[in-house]
This record gives C-alpha cells, structure tokens and sequence, in this order.
C-alpha cells in the first residue's frame, strides 16, 4: 500500500523465497521444505548479494536435478529480468506474457529485490484494464460495475454523453447546410442513416484492431505504418464492395443509376476516411501519453458520422441536376 495504485511495488508480493549464491542445492532443498509451503510461489527462486540486490535467478527443475553438492552460483543464470518497482502493472502484464513467465522480480533503481509478481497477480490486472479499456470504448469509464447504483452511472457517463450531445449538434448543422439539396431531392434522405452507420460502423472496427495493437505490443513505430496502410487498404475493399452492391440495388428499388452512383461513390469515400480517423486518432493519443481507449467507440462514431455526410451531400449537390426531382 506505500507504492502508487496500478504499479509494480502495488500488486507484489513478498512472500518468496531468496538465496545466496554460496548455498548447495541440498541446502536449498532442506529450505524449501520449512519455508516452501508460505511462499507464493517456488518456481523461481531469487540469489541476492550481502546487499539484497538481486544477482541471478534458478528454477526448481535446475535445482532439482543438480547435484546436491552444487552451489547455486554454478546454477543459477546471471541474465534475470525484472521490473522496477515504480513500473506501471500493465507493462509488467506485458513482460510477462512476452516472456511466459510464472514470476518477475521487483527491484529497486538500485537493484535491491523487493517482492515478486505472480502470474495470477497478473491475470486480475488484465482482467482490470480489459474492463478499463470496454469502458472507455463504450464512453462509460467507471460505470461498468453493476453493483453501483443509476445515479452513480448515469454520473460517470453523463460528461461523455454532454459531449457527444454537441458533436450531434454539429452533424445536425452539417444536414443543415444542405437544406436546399434535400428539398430539391427529397430521396436523398433515405440514405442518411446508411451513410452514418456505415462510416461509425466501420470506424470502430479500425479502432478496436488499433487499440489492441497496441495493448498487446503488435503496434509499434516500427509497424503503424504498414498497420495504416493496411486499415487504409480494407476501407478502400470495404467500400468497393458496399458500392459495387448499392449499383445494383439501389436501380432496382428506386429506379436511377445516378443516385446509385452518388450513394456508392460517397460510401467508397467515406469508409476509406472512416477507417483511417478510426486508426489514427487513437495512435495519436497514445503518443501524447493518454491511453487510447479513450477514443471511445462513440467519439469515432460521431466524428465519422459528420464526415461521411458532408461526402454525401457534397457529392449529391455537385451531381443534384443529373438526379430525378
């Protein structure tokens, strides 16, 4: 509890056991017999200098099959990973995985072993922040325990909702300013919510893909640009097919190939930008050191919604004396 919520020193543990490296293996043994049973874990066990630094590490199988006589110092490795106490519980989840540990060390800026991480440790803190992360996706960061009362969730998710609210109110405007295309062609209406669900839809997609891209380490700076080109690529795939299926759909209902055209071609464009916003927005949060769940599914829904319709009706007014009246 002396060390900062959601880091190293503030889920460990210090119940694990230490050696010198002048120790023999039976001597060890004999150890683990008395002091195993209160250990978190055996698996790993730690060799410390006269000063507790900790100088190198042995596993119960290599302790087991030495022979009895052996001291740690010619068993154990010397090239041990450890996390600093001060280090954040997610990047400690991550070496931990990347490694397949049961155990990582905790240690001092001066090396000194304070305590260890377990692999159960761990799974609490992953199931931790994959809540955090659905609730910032979702646009409802602490409301997520069904336990807590309306009042309370409603408390937490208003300010997203607020927000959200004057974003709507943008789109509204963007309607707005194209009063006159939709008098003229009252039809064009029709495709508002395709254009908008389609862009929001496809926005989230790129955004869950990125946010657990770099949740899991899979997106770095050696690799955003080819994970960029490759979202650009699939909005691109995604609208060719969308289009490609409204041509043919959208003559056989409403009779004009133009407004299909319109209806396509904006739908082309749109989810080619919408997958993009979706990608990059939050790598650009991450760089400036926020998590980048916060760019929630709701954000890039409505930011996407306002793109994806000034495409359409900037393509339908352009096009507006080729379509039926």
């Amino acid at each position: 509890m002396s060390y900062p919520p959601e880091t190293a020193g503030a889920i460990m543990t210090k119940e694990f056991i230490v050696l010198r490296s002048t120790d023999t293996a039976a001597d060890v043994i004999d150890h683990l017999r008395k002091e195993g049973p209160d250990a978190e874990t055996i698996y790993y066990l730690y060799v410390v200098d006269e000063q507790k630094k900790l100088v190198g590490v042995v596993s119960l199988r290599d302790l087991i099959t030495a022979p009895s006589d052996q001291t740690i110092e010619t068993i154990m490795s010397t090239r041990v990973v450890s996390v600093l106490v001060g280090e954040d519980q997610e990047d400690v989840a991550k070496l931990i995985k990347k490694y397949d540990f049961l155990a990582a060390p905790v240690v001092t800026e001066q090396g000194t072993l304070v305590g260890i991480v377990t692999v159960d440790d761990i799974i609490d803190v992953l199931e931790e922040e994959t809540e955090e992360d659905f609730g910032e996706m979702a646009a409802a960061r602490g409301s997520m325990d069904t336990n807590i009362s309306a009042f309370t969730a409603a408390r937490k998710r208003a300010p997203w909702i607020i927000m959200l609210m004057f974003l709507g109110l943008i789109t509204a405007e963007v309607i707005g300013q194209f009063e006159e295309t939709l008098e003229a062609v009252i039809l064009l209406s029709v495709f508002i919510p395709l254009i908008m669900d389609s862009a929001g839809n496809t926005g989230t997609q790129a955004l869950a893909v990125v946010v657990r891209g770099l949740a899991v380490g899979t997106v770095d700076r050696s690799t955003v640009g080819k994970m960029l080109k490759r979202e650009f690529g699939t909005g691109i795939m995604l609208g060719i097919m969308c289009a490609v299926t409204l041509l043919i759909v959208i003559p056989f209902l409403y009779g004009s190939f133009v407004l299909a055209g319109i209806v396509g071609v904006s739908l082309l464009l749109t989810l080619s930008v919408a997958t993009m916003v979706g990608a990059t927005i939050p790598l650009i949060i991450n760089k400036l050191k926020i998590d980048p769940a916060v760019a929630s599914g709701p954000f890039i829904t409505t930011l996407n919604d306002i793109l994806g319709l000034f495409i359409y009706f900037s393509i339908a007014t352009a096009l507006l004396q080729y379509l039926p009246q």
